[in-house]
This record gives structure tokens, C-alpha cells and sequence, in this order.
């Protein structure tokens, strides 16, 4: 799992070493963010949601050092109480989860809607609320989208 952290391409050949078939026809696409310019380091990282009914977390130490099964609207209340901090591409997402009742609504949207409808990347941009005060805001947006 590792040599996957490293390079991106490993998946591939993790997939084929596992010998497991992904179930890419049960993945719905959500949205795409792309790290802001003022970044140094910059990503593109594309949200899917899927439906299941068990799942064997992996605690890697790197990108997950915990977990926990909450609704997307528990999520964003434990953020809001600074329990459970996340990035504006988290609380967009998972806003956007929270409008739906119930997991298997969710992927059914999302594997259901058309490819006409999928958004383009996001691409969050610096506004200077002051000389010392920066904030994010999405394309076409007024208010900041994190602080």
C-alpha cells in the first residue's frame, strides 16, 4: 500500500497483484477541485460517492489517521464545534451529500445523472479581505468559502 502513497501509478499494479475486479460502474462522480493558484503544492482531486454496505477501513498514518461512520450533516456540526476540521472541498461535498435522506439516494443521484451535468472542476480563488486577511471563494461566488 505504500509504493500507492508514492505513486499514483501503483494502483494499477496493486489492482492486478490483488488480483480484485473495481466495481467502477457503482461509483458515481461528484464534483472536481483544484487547489487554488497561491498554493505551492497543487492538486486535482476528483470526489466519487459509492454505496455499500460494509467497508474494512485501513488506518495508514498518512492521509487517514482516523475514522469514524457519521452523516455528512453530523460532519459539518463537528466542524462547526471545531471537533472535526476539514478543507473547503470537504464541507462542499459533503454539504451537497447532506441535501439527501438517505446513502443509497445519494449514489443513485449521482450514478444517475447525466455526464451533461457534471460540473468542471472547481478552482477556489484568494480574495484579500484586508492586507493581513486572506479567504477562498468559489468561481462566480461573493462570499468566502472558508476562512
Amino acid at each position: 500500500m505504500d509504493a500507492v502513497h508514492q505513486d499514483a501509478l501503483a494502483f494499477e499494479a496493486l489492482v492486478k497483484e490483488e488480483n480484485v475486479e473495481l466495481a467502477t460502474d457503482a461509483m458515481g462522480y461528484v464534483c472536481s477541485f483544484i487547489t487554488p493558484t497561491i498554493e505551492q503544492r497543487r492538486f486535482h482531486t476528483d470526489f466519487f460517492v459509492v454505496a455499500v454496505d460494509d467497508a474494512d477501513v485501513k488506518i495508514d498514518a498518512g492521509e487517514t489517521t482516523d475514522f469514524r461512520w457519521l452523516t455528512p450533516a453530523d460532519a459539518i456540526e463537528d466542524n462547526k464545534r471545531g471537533n472535526l476540521r476539514f478543507l473547503p472541498p470537504q464541507f462542499f461535498v459533503l454539504s451537497a451529500l447532506a441535501k439527501f435522506e438517505r446513502a443509497r439516494d445519494v449514489a443513485s443521484y449521482f450514478l444517475a445523472r447525466p455526464a451533461s451535468q457534471e460540473p468542471v472542476p472547481i478552482l477556489p480563488h484568494a480574495v484579500a479581505l484586508s492586507q493581513e486577511e486572506i479567504v477562498l471563494a468559489y468561481p462566480g461566488g461573493a462570499l468566502p468559502c472558508a476562512r
